[in-house]
């Protein structure tokens, strides 16, 4: 199933506004899920929405909501190739949207207060 299809059965369950963080498609999504990236600074981040009910997803133990480290493989800020960086674990995993939230407003205030390079 291709992300288009996955948008009309999987839920947000939030809006985007309610995030620190803008979410942009993520067009290398290949599995059910619904799947978007974010950039903090120069590190690009992918945030995988899988269906809030068990028996829908394709695995049953995978989390919620996913965030995962990637990287922008042709280096265009304009035209960004974004692509999981599979040499890092994901960096977090939810069932709960409060939780997701909670933690994109966290790692981007942290962000912000760091110093620029």
């Amino acid at each position: 199933m291709r992300h288009k299809d996955a948008e009309q059965r999987i839920t947000l369950d939030f809006e985007r506004d309610e995030l620190p963080v803008t979410l942009h498609e993520w067009l290398n999504n290949e599995d059910s899920r619904l799947a978007y990236y974010f950039q903090l600074g120069r590190g690009y981040y992918i945030l995988t929405i899988d269906f809030c009910e068990l028996s829908l997803r394709e695995n049953p133990c995978s989390a919620r909501y996913i965030v995962s480290a990637a990287i922008n493989k042709n280096g265009s800020k304009h035209i960004p190739h974004i692509i999981r960086d599979i040499s890092i674990p994901d960096i977090f995993s939810c069932e709960r949207t409060n939780e997701l939230i909670d933690f994109l407003q966290i790692v981007s205030a942290l962000h912000h207060r760091l110093p620029s390079h």
